[in-house]
């Protein structure tokens, strides 16, 4: 328990065999208000419950991921064969996962040529969040 915020039991969604809970503001702080639902956690130790750290919107935070610090890094994983993590620079929407670093166009091109439908899968709701965050900036 913390009173920085909770999960929400019967909010959450499975994902690649986890359940990940969202998260419920308990108090006010930086740019949450207390009662703003946030992204997804696993658990508690995927959110740090001190300080300005937010999952935001649809984020999903799992495993031995989590955050500590206010940021605009979206962090999806892991996936494939090669349990990769994608990193997402949101505002830019730069992207690096495993060797690859780059825009988000170049990696649909090159999971295209290699035949990686599961990156492939991801993108849609990665640029969906990119571009909520760039609207929300302006």
């Amino acid at each position: 328990m913390n009173d920085k915020y909770e999960l929400i039991a019967e909010d959450f969604v499975e994902v690649l065999g986890r359940r990940l809970f969202r998260i419920r503001s308990k108090k006010t702080f930086s740019r949450v208000a207390i009662g703003d639902k946030g992204g997804f956690v696993e658990s508690e130790r995927n959110l740090s419950p001190y300080g300005n750290a937010w999952v935001s919107e649809d984020a999903w935070v799992s495993g031995d991921a989590s955050v500590s610090k206010p940021t605009d890094i979206l962090v999806i994983g892991p996936v494939g064969s090669r349990s990769a993590y994608f990193s997402v620079i949101v505002p830019s929407g730069k992207v690096k996962v495993g060797c690859f670093e780059g825009s988000l166009d170049d990696l649909e091109k090159a999971a295209k040529e290699r035949d990686r439908q599961d990156y492939l899968d991801l993108l849609p709701g990665i640029r969906a969040i990119v571009s909520r965050r760039q609207v929300a900036k302006e």
